[in-house]
């Protein structure tokens, strides 16, 4: 969890060229020339200022590329309970999202990075990029097989060397060279579900909530326990009317906008207020093909 979390996390901030964050710092920049060779990314000597000039990498994506990124992320919508509201932590001021944890970075790297980057790096890059982020996804599957992480041992070493060519050395802390071992640790415990940190962390949570008095932790967590069980049994016995943590008030308008249609079959109803919508003509008719196309019942008078 925390391997994936870190690399995830510098990945995000030598991308999005995020100061004291980023990787690709004028310190990584003086160990490249030293170390690689790649003379178009060294750092150049100052002219008539006392500055030395960093010249752009592929990699890092130009402030008008950022914006039109962070844009794109307030436009974004999961589905109910996949992901946190990233929009809510855009600041399109200093081009930043602000609050991201660790399930965020988890969707980030495994989702959102192939398309986020997609025209905006080079196709090199964004291939490399596009493996990581496929990496991580069939490493975090629900389900495993050998034969998957047979491949993954076997990617996981070109992986790391084609980012080498990529980024500097200064982004390869030893959390970067973990991502040889993890595939090896899924053979040995299984899906990671099982035996990284989300669900202690998760547990840690509702404590660190059941905590009200700082000063008597113990016997603060122990009060909300007992609480907490004593609700849990009085609240069964509540009438099936009645919210309660057993019975809680649905998130939606369920039963609002009921339909028996093949098409709209289910639950409906917004989770919101509604709003106003002006339909244009090709839209209308987009609609209308899409329903007498899909719908059933319409069927029998197509004839």
């Amino acid at each position: 969890m925390h391997t994936k979390k870190n690399v995830a996390e510098a990945l995000w901030a030598t991308l999005m060229d995020i100061p004291d964050k980023s990787k690709d710092n004028p310190k990584a920049r003086v160990d490249l020339a030293a170390l690689c060779d790649r003379p178009n990314q060294h750092m150049r000597p100052p002219r008539g200022g006392k500055k030395w000039i960093r010249p752009k990498a592929d990699f890092v994506l130009s402030r008008d590329q950022r914006r039109k990124v962070l844009e794109w992320i307030q436009r974004l919508m999961f589905p109910d309970g996949y992901a946190a509201n990233l929009r809510r932590g855009v600041n399109l001021s200093t081009l930043r999202v602000l609050g991201m944890k660790s399930h965020d970075y988890h969707i980030w790297i495994e989702r959102l990075l192939p398309a986020m980057v997609r025209g905006f790096v080079p196709e090199n890059v964004w291939l490399v990029l596009a493996e990581l982020s496929y990496f991580f996804r069939q490493l975090c599957a629900k389900e495993l097989s050998r034969t998957v992480i047979d491949d993954l041992e076997r990617a996981a070493p070109l992986l790391l060397c084609r980012l080498e060519k990529i980024f500097p050395p200064g982004f390869f802390l030893p959390m970067q060279h973990l991502i040889l071992h993890l595939s090896n640790e899924a053979r040995m415990t299984g899906p990671v579900q099982f035996h990284w940190c989300y669900p202690i962390e998760r547990c840690l949570k509702v404590l660190r909530k059941k905590c009200r008095n700082k000063a008597r932790i113990e016997a603060s967590i122990a009060e909300a326990s007992v609480l907490e069980e004593v609700s849990n049994f009085t609240t069964t016995y509540y009438a099936e009317n009645l919210p309660s943590i057993h019975n809680p008030p649905p998130r939606y308008n369920v039963g609002e906008n009921e339909s028996n249609l093949s098409l709209f079959r289910g639950q409906l109803g917004s989770a919101s207020a509604s709003t106003t919508k002006v339909l244009q003509p090709e839209e209308g008719r987009s609609i209308m093909l899409y329903v007498l196309i899909n719908l059933d019942e319409v069927e029998p008078y197509l004839g």
